[in-house]
């Protein structure tokens, strides 16, 4: 939000900056940018614009922040720490990280993620067959405001039916066949340093898998081990995966290929699967991560 370090933005009046700061379509790259635009808007005229803080608070999506910097940067304000309402700001938003059960009651504009129509996304094409039939490590980034594919650095391993995730503007591969054994290779992709790197691999060999983040966890469900459909889900807890009990009822009839996993607010959905001769659609609701129901 590079707007916001512009004398004009510094000038601009409270009711502007409130405008601008809870727009959906506001471009950032996170949350926190907002919340030191506003704090740098307070901070150009301390002593007329501190009465403002709870206001401009009201305008960031806290519960969006990162933990470490809802707790080391906001809640140690010392603006926000000696203001009540922006206190209750921030314990609303820390309610959000440790009660994971309770944020489909706190569902409000703070919990939606920003969204801005206004710049085109960019779409990549990631491994795959060649037309000889070998999988690649190739990757490739279409940009619609020039209409081209560009090559982008390619992944450390060769893989087809490779499973995809984006989280915290990072690409994950996850699995897949490299034409020879089906992998537990898991590499993320940084966009702005144009580098893959090698994370905690699965405790399983998967391809043809689901993926997606949900709560900030990335979950990978079922998949094709080369002798057998999968009906295990595995997600990444520090760094490192584990199974999740087949125990569980929505894992009972998991025993396919997912095709796509994808998460809305509450609940994550997997949709469309393969096995063995015949297509069938399951659905997966998952309420928190503790009970996953």
């Amino acid at each position: 939000m590079s707007v916001s370090r512009s004398d004009e933005f510094l000038q601009l009046s409270v009711d502007d900056v409130v405008e601008l700061l809870c727009m959906d379509g506001l471009y950032v790259e996170s949350e926190e940018a907002v919340f030191e635009a506003a704090f740098r808007w307070i901070q150009h005229n301390l002593e007329k614009r501190r009465k403002y803080a709870s206001r401009l608070l009201a305008c960031v999506r806290l519960p969006l922040l990162k933990p470490s910097f809802l707790a080391d940067e906001v809640a140690g304000h010392q603006l926000i720490r000696g203001d009540l309402a922006c206190r209750d700001l921030v314990d609303e938003a820390k309610d959000y990280h440790l009660i994971p059960e309770r944020r489909p009651y706190l569902r409000s504009f703070r919990t939606k993620a920003r969204c801005c129509n206004d710049v085109p996304g960019l779409m990549f094409a990631i491994g795959g067959l060649s037309t000889g039939g070998d999988s690649l490590s190739t990757v490739e980034m279409y940009d619609p405001l020039t209409k081209r594919w560009t090559p982008v650095r390619s992944m450390t391993s060769f893989r087809s039916r490779v499973g995809i995730a984006v989280h915290d503007r990072k690409i994950y591969a996850i699995g897949g066949f490299n034409g020879h054994d089906r992998l537990r290779v898991v590499e993320s992709y940084d966009y702005n340093k144009n580098e893959w790197t090698t994370v905690a691999p699965l405790t399983k060999k998967r391809s043809a898998l689901a993926a997606a983040f949900f709560n900030g966890k990335l979950y990978v469900c079922g998949g094709y081990d080369g002798i057998t459909s999968l009906a295990t889900v595995e997600v990444d807890e520090a760094k490192d995966y584990h199974l999740i009990p087949e125990r569980r009822p929505y894992l009972r009839s998991f025993r396919t290929k997912a095709r796509c996993c994808n998460d809305v607010p509450g609940l994550m959905f997997a949709i469309g699967a393969y096995f063995a001769l015949y297509f069938t659609l399951l659905k997966i609701r998952v309420h928190g991560d503790e009970n996953g129901s």
